[in-house]
């Protein structure tokens, strides 16, 4: 892969399918991974979503808005599943079975008291709650025209 500057490229493929290359491969905001064959990768993809979106009334500035609110969230709930890891499944103690014991008291007090919340993590209900606060707050601000 080639690491390009965006000029000439739409401002939609900063998101969606990693393209943008500014957490750890050196380059810095507005730099975008490019195919071998000069295309950006899963801007098709990023297309087909805004054109769902504007043949839905939304505009393309609401539509772009749109998709990097739920692609952003998406994204962050599968990282936020990737991390919810138990230590010591044999465990019946909440604290100990995550392995927040090892966090000093001191510093952590909120932490670990919600042990037992983070013990029944249900990512399922998490990721439709969160999916409903976004449409929500989405449909409140923004309407097809």
């Amino acid at each position: 892969m080639l690491v390009t500057g965006l000029a000439g490229r739409p401002a939609c493929c900063g998101a969606g399918g990693g393209e943008v290359a500014g957490d750890g491969l050196g380059a810095g905001p507005g730099v975008a991974l490019e195919g071998a064959d000069g295309g950006v990768p899963g801007a098709g993809q990023v297309e087909d979503i805004l054109g769902l979106l504007t043949r839905a009334g939304f505009s393309g500035p609401d539509a772009l808005h749109i998709y990097r609110a739920l692609f952003g969230f998406l994204h962050a709930h599968v990282l936020d599943e990737l991390q919810e890891l138990i230590e010591n499944p044999d465990e019946t103690d909440d604290l100990l079975r995550l392995g927040l014991h090892r966090l000093p008291i001191g510093d952590f007090p909120l932490l670990r008291g919600l042990a037992p919340v983070l013990a029944a993590y249900d990512g399922a209900a998490e990721l439709e709650r969160g999916l409903d606060i976004l449409l929500t707050g989405l449909t409140s601000t923004l309407t097809p025209a």
